[in-house]
């Protein structure tokens, strides 16, 4: 009888969510290695890109806002790229643009930083804050160690 019960349950299982099928195979997509969702070229060297730099703005957020923010990889922007031949060899010029958020994506603010990579070295060139966002009332007891003009 519990088998019976435990067959009649597995099916109505299936019956009900048909998307968890794949527990019992590899999509044909994954084992061609393919992506299920591919990117543009531009959008994969953008994201490396915004990926390489991101982890020089810890500092310059904390130091702003008064303390760890993060932002979205993907929605960060390359406003301006340069490449430059110097004497020391290629030197790339980013200027990455960021918005900071709180809470579910909630932007308070939007930076502009400039990054100079020489021999795989990146340097922070400059920051700017561009533009803030006030905090949204219901936020602001979890984010008391803001700067006040938040």
């Amino acid at each position: 009888m519990k088998r019976i019960l435990n067959i009649l349950l597995v099916v109505i299982l299936l019956i009900q969510y048909p998307n968890y099928i794949f527990a019992f195979g590899v999509p044909k997509e994954i084992k061609n290695n393919d992506s299920v969702a591919p990117f543009l070229t531009e959008d994969v060297n953008r994201i490396y890109i915004v990926n390489m730099l991101s982890g020089y703005t810890t500092k310059e957020i904390k130091d702003h806002y008064g303390m760890n923010l993060p932002w979205q990889l993907e929605d960060g922007k390359i406003i301006d790229a340069k490449m430059i031949y110097g004497q020391e060899g290629l030197i790339f010029i980013f200027k990455l643009q960021v918005q900071p958020f709180v809470g579910a994506h909630n932007p308070i603010g939007t930076d502009n930083f400039t990054f100079k990579v020489l021999n795989n070295k990146i340097i922070l060139e400059k920051y700017e804050h561009v533009e803030s966002f006030p905090i949204p009332p219901y936020l602001k007891q979890y984010y008391k160690n803001l700067k006040q003009n938040y």
